[in-house]
């Protein structure tokens, strides 16, 4: 019997990584996302390349309507065995950082947990939710605050749930994702130190696969966090990176 999987903010091209390694590897996968024009245009990239069916579900208002009807869906499948999310987006720069954190917040934490926690609750014991986060938090700088800030706040109430008796047989497992060639690094990437997003999917989906807490992708940003949780060295290695390169990620190039 094949096992569910649900990707959520599937429209990307990391989402389309993890769809692919799934299909193949025989799942029945559902992408789920508000671009229903892109979606479909995904989904059928994916049916043509791995020859098997994927499912297509437009995504949820965020009201209460929206959000019974997301939940009554939910409760068609048998199971949920596993689920992404790649739920978020870049922060404003209006230039007041009251807004543009209360706007990032909004997008990377309230809108995602709202979807997600559904999810949760139709998944059965041993069942897998990836969250994909950023390696942003692990460097402070003015140019990510309010994304920086929404996800940090993001991974702290990701591992609180890790710890709550409520998601005890499930496993729920941050991804901390660093730099990938996407669209939304063209030209910001590092040389040598960046994975293509077919790779990151790959990656998410074994991560799906180990026990519940946090994972590196590319996993070499591990070193970092351990080195320097305050985020001095981190800053140091990026201003070693800008001479070397000339060239480093802004906001669009650390997810």
């Amino acid at each position: 019997m094949s096992e569910h999987v649900i990707i959520l903010g599937a429209t990307s091209r990391i989402a389309a990584g993890v769809a692919e390694a799934e299909l193949l590897g025989g799942a029945h996968v559902y992408l789920v996302a508000r671009d229903q024009n892109e979606l479909r245009v995904v989904a059928s990239d994916l049916e043509f390349r791995t020859g098997r069916a994927v499912g297509v579900v437009g995504f949820p208002t965020l009201d209460a309507a929206g959000l019974d009807a997301w939940s009554s869906w939910l409760s068609t499948l048998p199971a949920v065995h596993r689920c992404y999310s790649l739920i978020g987006s870049e922060a404003p720069h209006s230039g007041h950082l009251a807004d543009d954190v209360r706007e990032a917040l909004a997008a990377n934490v309230v809108d995602p947990l709202r979807v997600i926690e559904p999810v949760l609750e139709h998944m059965g014991a041993g069942g897998a939710l990836v969250v994909v986060s950023s390696v942003a938090q692990l460097v402070p700088r003015p140019d990510v605050l309010a994304y920086g800030a929404a996800k940090s706040a993001l991974s702290f109430a990701l591992q609180s749930m890790m710890r709550s008796e409520r998601y005890a047989d499930r496993r729920i497992i941050e991804v901390r994702l660093g730099w990938v060639d996407t669209r939304m690094s063209i030209g910001r990437t590092v040389p040598g130190l960046t994975i293509g997003p077919r790779e990151a999917g790959t990656r998410l989906a074994h991560c799906a696969r180990t026990g519940a807490g946090v994972r590196y992708v590319p996993g070499w940003w591990r070193l970092l966090a351990v080195l320097a949780p305050p985020g001095n060295a981190a800053i140091a290695f990026r201003a070693a990176i800008r001479r070397r390169f000339h060239r480093l990620p802004g906001a669009n190039g650390v997810r």
